[in-house]
C-alpha cells in the first residue's frame, strides 16, 4: 500500500507499507517521510519499522526517525532488536544529533553492555 498526501499549507506526506508470510514465516515493513513547507522551515521527517520472525520462533526488526530542520541540524534514533524462540531479547538503541554547526554526537546502547557517546 502506497500513499501520497499533499496540502494546501505545504504539508507534504508519503508511505508505504508491505508484507508477507509463506507458512510459519512472516515479515512486514512500513516507512515514511513528511515535509512541511507551511512556516517556509522546510522540515523533514523521515522513519521506518521492519519486523520478521521465522518458523522457529525467532522475532527481530528495526525501527529508526530522522528529523533534520531547514538549516541542517536535526536527529536520527533507531533500535535493532531480536527475541529468539526461548523469549531472550536483545536491542541495541542508537542515536546521533547534528548541531546548525554541523557538529555531529553519536550515541548509543544495547542490552549486552555496548555503551557509547562521541
Amino acid at each position: 500500500k502506497w500513499w501520497e498526501r499533499y496540502s494546501d499549507a505545504g504539508l507534504v506526506e508519503r508511505g508505504v507499507e508491505k508484507s508477507g508470510r509463506q507458512g510459519v514465516q512472516a515479515w512486514w515493513e512500513k516507512w515514511g517521510e513528511q515535509r512541511d513547507d507551511s512556516d517556509g522551515g522546510g522540515d523533514v521527517i523521515k522513519w521506518t519499522d521492519k519486523w520478521a520472525e521465522n518458523g522457529a520462533g525467532t522475532r527481530w526488526g528495526d525501527k529508526w526517525e530522522e528529523r533534520f530542520g531547514a538549516d541542517g541540524s536535526g536527529k536520527k534514533v533507531g533500535e535493532t532488536w531480536r527475541v529468539n524462540a526461548g523469549g531472550e531479547r536483545w536491542s541495541r538503541t542508537w542515536g546521533e544529533s547534528v548541531g546548525s554547526d554541523g557538529e555531529i554526537r553519536t550515541y548509543g546502547q544495547s542490552t549486552s553492555g555496548e555503551q557509547w557517546d562521541t
